[in-house]
């Protein structure tokens, strides 16, 4: 024991004086946790700097008891902290010093992050799928004296996950319950943190106010219910990310019930008996209607169409007077107007040199754009007529595609090479550049080998419209978090920007992509 003693105070006097520790001292002291494994500290080294951190940083026992070396369980807040300078530390936890930090009794950071307070942003819209008859069904639920005491007793149950936990009483979850009036969507929001006397602002999904329980749209329905049982978990008493994430999963299997009798079921199963005590709450034994619920939830397929339809001018015919004859003598014309002289001859299309072009890459911000406004009198077209691309036009469109692709395959080039491959060009593939329609142009790979599909969209300009053609488009649904969709903008200049907008199909159901008929043309977010 006592070399054990002399090792780790050795740590606390000599390593610790240059902190953050190197490479090597990182490795004897993850190894000499791996061997001290369930045994923890020797006694009496309460005051010893010999407990690291995610930077190298070295902690006491003491500070470790105290929560300023945390476990880590909440991502967006351990950002935040590292961003606003905290002294809080975050483990690093290899399986080999799993079993040392556990019995030293570390805690999680969502236990010691407390309560917080929501900062709510500009409301938005509801998802796609969501229909105002599912807020009736919610706001009917919250209402049922059943659901209430459910709740409670749920929250009752859950009270030894966590310490300190103490969930609200009856009737005040019953007049919390009350107090909501209705299901609020945002397009952002945040909560307030304060750890450790450092106050942070960390991206939220869900938060209760006063009158209402608001949330960020989701993209299915089950995703609304995980995040309405948190909200609940708030109503319920809880006070710390951690009892919220605990009580809520216990609440979900409660907004899956659809009748009286699924509810008191689940009661059952969880041990609480549903006594003559309850009788009162079976007043309102209407069971909720389910209908809406009974789809499965929609995918990216329904949701294309749904946009293509929702851009369709279906107001009805314009004119709907009796037509009378018509002359056909009488459209004819015996003398045609002349032709229009020919335009100028525009000099050839060129583009700057690859070597003197600096590509730039701009973070998408999450833009929602609006559906294109049909012109031509309600008519859904445009008053001018279509002509084919000239061939001076077909040249200047295929070199403005090929020098986005080549732009975004030198990257590429560059990315897998950063992350340690000697011969990039065997793993990333200019598909498009040997197979003309390839439903993609670039396969890559990510860090652990798997394949990502790329494909690249390019403008002269700075908008976000493009064609996708039908095998492109099919590409991106069937490979879905596998498929990126780079957008070019001002090609032809030595300083284009590029924007990546990863799993397009995703971002259907948020409005940040909006589809008309066509070849299939699409919108994104234009540069600023």
């Amino acid at each position: 024991m006592h070399h054990w003693v002399r090792f780790f105070r050795y740590v606390g006097t000599d390593w610790a004086k240059d902190t953050p520790l190197d490479t090597r001292r990182r490795r004897i002291l993850f190894e000499a946790y791996s061997a001290r494994g369930s045994f923890g500290l020797p006694p009496g080294l309460e005051d010893v700097r010999c407990l690291i951190d995610d930077r190298a940083r070295l902690f006491t026992l003491g500070e470790l008891r105290a929560g300023k070396l945390v476990e880590p369980d909440f991502q967006a807040l351990e950002e935040a902290l590292r961003n606003a300078k905290s002294e809080i530390g975050v483990i690093e936890r290899p399986a080999q010093a799993r079993a040392f930090f556990v019995s030293l009794g570390i805690r999680p950071l969502s236990a010691i992050a407390g309560t917080s307070e929501p900062v709510l942003g500009l409301l938005g819209r509801p998802p796609f799928w969501y229909k105002p008859k599912q807020s009736e069904r919610v706001l009917a639920m919250l209402r049922r004296p059943l659901f209430a005491r459910a709740l409670y007793e749920v929250a009752y149950r859950n009270r030894h996950s966590h310490s300190g936990s103490k969930p609200s009483d009856l009737g005040m979850i019953k007049a919390r319950l009350a107090a909501v009036r209705e299901i609020a969507f945002f397009q952002n929001m945040d909560r307030r943190y304060n750890v450790g006397g450092t106050i942070v602002l960390v991206p939220a999904q869900v938060a209760v106010s006063e009158h209402r329980i608001g949330v960020i749209p989701p993209k299915t329905k089950i995703s609304f219910q995980l995040l309405l049982a948190e909200g609940l978990a708030e109503i319920a008493g809880a006070t710390s990310v951690a009892t919220m994430r605990s009580i809520a999963n216990a609440f979900l299997p409660l907004l899956l019930c659809g009748t009286h009798e699924e509810l008191t079921e689940y009661l059952a199963r969880m041990g609480i008996p549903h006594g003559r005590q309850r009788a009162a709450d079976e007043e309102d034994g209407i069971d909720l209607d389910n209908d809406d619920d009974e789809d499965s939830d929609d995918d990216a397929e329904e949701l294309a169409l749904r946009q293509v339809f929702d851009n369709l001018d279906t107001g009805g015919s314009t004119n709907a007077e009796t037509v009378g004859p018509v002359d056909p003598a009488a459209a004819l014309q015996t003398n045609p107007p002349p032709l229009p002289p020919p335009p100028p001859a525009t000099p050839p299309f060129k583009l700057p040199d690859l070597d003197d072009v600096s590509l730039t890459i701009a973070s998408n911000k999450g833009t929602e754009i609006e559906p294109r406004i049909p012109s031509g009198g309600g008519r859904g077209g445009s008053s001018s007529s279509w002509l084919p691309p000239t061939p001076a036009e077909s040249e200047r469109a295929s070199l403005v595609g090929r020098r986005g692709e080549e732009l975004v395959y030198r990257m590429e080039l560059q990315k897998v090479r950063d992350m340690g491959y000697a011969e990039p060009e065997r793993y990333v593939i200019w598909t498009s550049r040997d197979e003309l329609g390839a439903d993609h142009d670039i396969r890559s790979i990510d860090a652990k080998g798997r394949p990502r599909w790329i494909e690249v969209k390019s403008t002269t300009g700075v908008d976000g419209r493009f064609d996708w053609p039908r095998k492109e488009f099919e590409k991106a649904l069937r490979e879905r978090d596998r498929y990126e969709l780079w957008r070019i903008y001002c090609v032809a200049s030595h300083a284009p920007v590029a924007k990546s907008f990863p799993n397009p199909a995703r971002m259907l159901g948020t409005r940040q992509i909006t589809l008309e008929l066509g070849m299939l043309r699409a919108n994104i977010e234009k540069l600023d």
